[in-house]
């Protein structure tokens, strides 16, 4: 379950629409960073294991 989804639920079940729009636009771009990150740190652990056999 993503961030985003996590707040848009707290937002949503508050009932309060301006929140969970508020906070969907607040959180896109930190789970943007954040999967980018991942990606990469996937990437670099991949290129480590194939050059240490």
């Amino acid at each position: 379950m993503s961030l985003h989804t996590y707040f848009s639920t707290i937002a949503s079940e508050s009932g309060d629409s301006r929140t969970q729009h508020v906070a969907s636009w607040m959180l896109a771009p930190v789970e943007t960073i954040v999967y980018g990150y991942d990606q990469t740190l996937t990437k670099i652990a991949h290129a480590a294991r194939s050059h240490n056999p």
